[in-house]
């Protein structure tokens, strides 16, 4: 599969990725990249007629166990416990 990741213009303090693939297409947003008390939106489309759909991350794919930490904090734990697995 063929992957390209797109960071995409956002308003101010917003984070948008793009990632584009050979069988379709997420994208990854959040209305701030730090200090954001919201999870990021993963969205997914496949074909150019299909509408985006929201995708949930199961629990399972987590590798923290939910905390009251801000949520940034919690993305950089669960990118560390995916660095050392």
């Amino acid at each position: 599969m063929d992957l390209v990741v797109v960071l995409s213009p956002a308003p101010e303090h917003a984070t948008v990725e793009e990632i584009t693939g050979t069988d379709g297409d997420m994208e990854v947003s959040n209305e701030r990249a730090f200090v954001t008390k919201h999870h990021d939106t993963v969205r997914g489309a496949q074909g150019d007629a299909r509408p985006w759909m929201e995708i949930e991350i199961p629990d399972h794919l987590r590798m923290v166990p939910p905390s009251d930490l801000d949520v940034s904090v919690q993305g950089l734990a669960q990118l560390y416990a995916a660095s050392r697995t």
